[in-house]
């Protein structure tokens, strides 16, 4: 599978990814269209499939979009799903951060095209995710240790099961 991103110079900015992996979920798609928001940050996107077997026309199959806190860090991504034209279900997810240094700072544009998660300035502590129905599909707990810098040096992330754990070190030059 490859990644084409399309960059306008003309205005500094990302407006598109595609790639060649054939999907019905908006979650795994065939184009995304990035919107920016009057500050030129990344506000959502609206995600696109590929028409079979005509290979140059494309239909809208999901929007997401963005909420952000008073600092910029992204905390609400809802997916919206389309079918036929018609809005069905969605999906939420809702972000909280510390009040820390994140260690690797990047544009809000440059963490989206490297798939660096959901752009911010200070460390995620938690992810929510909600399902179609309103139920929480899964549940993520991060825990840091920081040094003097406020900067994390190491971390653990819980999964919702409380089992899963991934543990995470940091190193600064």
């Amino acid at each position: 599978m490859y990644f084409k991103v399309d960059y306008n110079k003309g205005v500094s900015r990302y407006e598109s990814i595609s790639s060649n992996k054939k999907s019905s979920s908006p979650y795994f798609h065939d184009s995304l269209q990035i919107q920016y928001d009057n500050e030129q940050k990344i506000a959502g996107y609206l995600h696109y499939m590929i028409d079979y077997p005509n290979l140059s026309d494309f239909t809208l199959v999901g929007k997401t979009v963005f909420g952000r806190d008073i600092r910029g860090n992204i905390i609400l991504e809802k997916t919206t799903q389309f079918s036929n034209g018609i809005s069905t279900d969605s999906t939420k997810v809702i972000y909280r951060y510390d009040n820390k240094v994140r260690p690797i700072l990047l544009s809000d544009r440059k963490a989206f095209v490297i798939q660096d998660g959901r752009y911010a300035v200070n460390n995620k502590i938690s992810t929510e995710a909600y399902g179609i129905t309103g139920v929480p599909a899964f549940h993520m707990e991060n825990k840091f240790v920081y040094n003097s810098l406020n900067k994390p040096v190491s971390g653990v992330s819980t999964l919702s099961d409380n089992i899963k754990k991934i543990f995470i070190e940091f190193y600064y030059q």
